[in-house]
């Protein structure tokens, strides 16, 4: 053997040698599950991150809240019956001004962090995690503010209703009737009417009940009812400057009188003004009306507007009886129950879920 010959022997050797030392490294340090884009795994996190056969993903969106109330939240929220013993991983997406070191150390639990823009409350950091974690969902996904309306009790008294087995979307906040321009807000929004053309495909024509905080359980398949495409084209109007036509919708709210009272009635009030006095960020009121649109979107919600809100006061006061444990859950598919959502007046469509089967297929 020549020595140019023995020489490229020894690089393909070493060429070999180096790819196979690649491989085993990343088989090492990889992530057992994806991180969503520009996110962060926290060096404090004790154990592994995000086992790739998680049950749940808690998503949580924060500003300004206290790290240690939000500590002891969590700390109450995986302690639930309904979650203990399932497999999980927590996001934190953090709009405040707090320098994202110093979260990590005071919240050693979550697992990945991602920064955001204060854009549009928490619907932007969700529709950023099911875009980013489209391919690597869990069966579920738990979606919460930071710390929901100051350690909210009746978000933890609603958790004992989830079936990892069937639940297709619970919700965890407040009950409110919403009308197709307005939804427990001190104006209109009459944007609601193209979400809900999107999500229910026919026009919106009569008050419903549905879920109005940004605090629910819904599973995958729910999710994907509803393209890839639809969630980047809500995230894209979420994110819009103010001349672009959603959000000209509030100027025709503030034309007509109906603002709420934050600032003097003889001023002029623009998109700016209001953002500034509402101390929510830039682009709040769209994401004020999709915090009111998620049950429509995942399907969830009742056109009878007494019954959701007696399945509510009966969770809220612990007298919830077993044979109404269902009322507004949009939880089962199996035929033992649709007859009894389908008497309450839900809008839960068991067949379309295939009774819960683990996915449908949803692409791009």
């Amino acid at each position: 053997m020549n020595a140019f010959n023995s020489g490229r022997s020894v690089c393909s050797l070493i060429r070999v040698l180096w790819l196979l030392a690649l491989g085993t490294q990343a088989l090492v340090t990889a992530p057992a599950a994806i991180a969503p884009s520009g996110s962060v795994p926290n060096p404090h996190k004790a154990g592994a991150l995000c086992p790739k056969d998680r049950s749940l993903d808690i998503v949580l969106s924060r500003h300004h809240e206290d790290t240690t109330a939000m500590a002891e939240w969590l700390e109450q929220l995986v302690a639930t019956k309904s979650l203990a013993g399932l497999t999980y991983c927590i996001h934190l997406f953090d709009k405040g001004p707090d320098e994202l070191p110093a979260v990590m150390a005071s919240l050693p639990a979550i697992d990945y962090f991602t920064k955001l823009p204060n854009l549009a409350r928490e619907g932007h950091s969700y529709l950023t995690y099911i875009i980013t974690q489209w391919e690597d969902m869990p069966l579920h996904v738990l979606f919460s503010q930071a710390v929901p309306n100051g350690l909210n009790r009746n978000m933890l008294s609603r958790i004992h209703l989830f079936k990892r087995e069937c639940t297709r979307f619970l919700c965890l906040g407040s009950i409110a009737t919403c009308g197709c321009d307005g939804c427990n807000f001190p104006f209109r929004m009459t944007v609601m009417r193209e979400i809900w053309m999107m999500a229910q495909h026919d026009r919106c024509t009569k008050p419903f009940e549905a879920c109005t905080e940004g605090q629910f359980i819904v599973a995958r398949p729910t999710i994907r009812r509803h393209r890839l495409r639809a969630y980047k084209m809500l995230l894209n109007t979420l994110v819009a400057g103010p001349d672009d036509i959603v959000h000209q919708d509030f100027l025709l709210a503030n034309a007509t009188g109906a603002l709420p009272p934050i600032l003097p009635e003889d001023e002029v009030v623009t998109l700016e003004e209001f953002d500034e006095a509402r101390f929510d960020g830039d682009n709040v009121y769209f994401g004020h009306v999709l915090e009111r649109m998620w049950s429509p979107m995942f399907d969830c919600y009742s056109a009878d507007t007494s019954m959701l809100r007696a399945a509510w006061d009966l969770v809220s006061t612990g007298q919830l009886q077993k044979k109404q444990q269902h009322c507004e859950h949009c939880g089962l598919g199996d035929r033992e129950h649709k007859g009894k959502l389908r008497a309450l007046g839900e809008r839960c469509r068991g067949r379309r879920m295939r009774h819960c089967q683990p996915d449908v297929a949803g692409g791009g």
